[in-house]
Order: structure tokens, then sequence, then C-alpha cells
């Protein structure tokens, strides 16, 4: 790895080996006070590891759903990281504005009724109602970037979806996406952003299948498949 890792610090390389495979991810910890107080979050997929609020300690994973066999952090990460240091207040604002507005149709497609909807998604009258229900788990930081800076995505875990999560792609401080966990870490959402009429047609074809399938299997359990912000 290049010496830009000196610039983000606590980044450690991690080797994933199976029978027929073997890359390797950049990941560590970074410091988020705006996110204290909200569910903490730092379990397995985004589980809640602890009834405690969070002390704004979140994972960051850099390259999103890239695989590489020798990453490297890139300057735009850098540049996101630092960003995002900066700004987070900003951004957690902006994140939890949009969550509010698309909360309505969440609580419609979830269709959650009498104690369920009391425990698990309860109305939400101003942005301070999701402390309680919502951590942030993982920050990503992608390997696609805008204007020298990478696309950032925000994985959470939440009360109403303990399974699939929730996640939100930004640049900046511009809210993309709302969506399930993977909303967060897909490159093809932010190439979609990045550039709308060229972005790999295939690439987003074999997603919105994926997800097609996975709302079939859910229509036929019974249960409502996560909301999507675009």
């Amino acid at each position: 790895m290049d010496n830009l890792n000196d610039k983000i610090p606590g980044l450690r390389i991690n080797t994933h080996t199976g029978d027929n495979y073997e890359f390797k991810s950049i990941d560590g910890e970074i410091k988020l006070p705006a996110w204290i107080g909200f569910q903490s979050r730092q379990g397995a997929y985004a589980s809640r590891t602890s009834e405690k609020q969070s002390d704004g300690t979140i994972r960051l994973v850099l390259g999103g759903d890239a695989v590489s066999a020798n990453p490297v952090v890139t300057q735009e990460q850098v540049n996101a990281y630092y960003y995002l240091l900066q700004k987070q207040d900003i951004i957690k604002q902006a994140i939890l504005i949009s969550l509010l507005a698309a909360y309505k149709d969440l609580q419609e497609q979830y269709g959650y009724e009498g104690e369920d909807a009391d425990t698990l998604m309860p109305d939400v009258a101003d942005v301070s109602g999701f402390k309680s229900l919502i951590g942030l788990s993982t920050v990503h930081l992608l390997a696609v970037s805008k204007d020298g800076v990478a696309y950032t995505g925000y994985e959470f875990g939440c009360t109403w979806d303990e399974e699939h999560g929730l996640g939100v792609m930004t640049h900046k401080d511009r809210v993309i996406e709302i969506g399930g966990a993977d909303t967060s870490f897909l490159s093809w959402i932010a190439e979609k952003d990045l550039d709308p009429i060229n972005v790999n047609a295939e690439i987003e074809a074999n997603y919105k299948n994926a997800d097609d399938s996975f709302n079939n299997q859910q229509k036929q359990q019974e249960k409502k498949p996560w909301w999507k912000f675009w």
C-alpha cells in the first residue's frame, strides 16, 4: 500500500480466502461524534452490540463492493475521509432529513401494526426520533469518485429490518439514494450518479434482477421490501 495510508490513521489490510478465491480489503475505524447517542451497531451485519448508546466509533471500509488482490488507498478516498470528518454534522442532518421524508412510505411498505409498530417502527415527528431506531455501523469509502472526492456510503442497523438494514449513498453532503444496507457499498449506484447515461447497464440490470428475485421471495413470506429513495 502506498503512503496515502498514513493520511487515514489505523487502516489495516485483511486477507479473505476460500476454496477458490483470495482477495484483500482495507478497513479500520473512524470516530464520528455526530452519531453519538444513536444505537450501537458494531456487531455482525450491523447488529446491536450493546443496549448502550453509540460512542461514535464506526467501522471504516474502503472500496465498497470492488474486489482487488492488491487494494490501495486513493487520494479521492483520503479527501472523502477528511470531508466527512469536517462536515459530519451537516452530512448527518442531510441523511436524517432524507430518511424522515421517506419514512411514511417505509412504514406503509413494512406494514407493522399494533405493538410491533410501536416498538419497531413508531411514528417519528422529527429527526431526533431516529436516535432510538437506527445506529451507524459502517462508513464505506468507494473506489468511485467525483470532483476529487470519493462517494461515501453509510450503513446502518435499524429496528424495522434487522436482516437487511438501512443504507445511504452520498457524495459529500448530498444524499443520492436510500435503500437496504447494500445501498451503502454498491459501486454501480455511485457510477449511475456519476454518469447516468453511460453507466454499465448490464451491471445495473444484474443488481435489479437480484432485487426483483429477493422481493418476490419477500412477498411469498408476507414481508415488505426495503424502500429506495430514487
